[in-house]
């Protein structure tokens, strides 16, 4: 049989564009808690400084890990720039 001469159309899905309804996945859920235990260290680390311009800092940064944590368990997709 001779080789098709035709290019097929095929689509690739590589990421599901919907969110799970089954939940964050086993390894969803670990980042998300490493999301949150790092945002959990900043915001701890900020009210242990005194510097109100450093300790602003900290906050955006625990802040920024938080959004991280929110935007794994809405599968990946971004809710907020910053910048």
């Amino acid at each position: 049989m001779a080789a098709p001469t035709k290019p097929c159309d095929v689509k690739i899905l590589l990421a599901n564009q919907e969110p799970s309804t089954h939940g964050t996945s086993p390894r969803g859920a670990a980042k998300v808690a490493h999301y949150l235990a790092e945002a959990e260290f900043c915001a701890e680390l900020a009210e242990s400084i005194k510097r109100p311009d450093y300790k602003d800092r900290w906050l955006k940064i625990a802040q920024e890990w938080r959004d991280l944590a929110n935007q794994a368990r809405t599968g990946g997709k971004a809710t907020q720039y910053r910048h």
